[in-house]
């Protein structure tokens, strides 16, 4: 029943005042909506034993849900910078092909 906002508000589906520990095995990320419906008179959560964080969430009509935590963010590999033929990348070759030769020379005897 979860939307896809980011996360805005770090909750516990056991909820403190019931006896649910400050823990990751109960703990979910909500946006500031979801979190406040859930808060509502009627919704439960439970958090699930399994290989992946996932939360059972019944609603005040009676429906449950199963939500399951996204994949964690994974680094972008990095890009290679194109260098030209034959060149090792040092600094001053950055330079010069960035400026423009001209304008290195200028720089360099500035």
């Amino acid at each position: 029943p979860w939307c896809d906002a980011p996360i805005r508000h770090a909750d516990h589906p056991v909820r403190a005042s019931d006896g649910g520990e400050t823990s990751a095995e109960n703990g979910q990320g909500l946006c500031e909506a979801c979190n406040y419906a859930k808060e509502a008179a009627g919704w439960r959560s439970l958090p699930l034993p399994s290989d992946r964080h996932e939360v059972l969430i019944t609603t005040p009509t009676g429906h449950t849900y199963v939500s399951s935590a996204p994949d964690p963010p994974q680094p972008h590999p990095p890009q290679p910078h194109p260098l030209p033929d034959g060149d090792a990348g040092d600094l001053v070759h950055f330079y010069s092909v960035w400026r423009g030769p001209d304008e290195e020379l200028r720089a360099l005897l500035a």
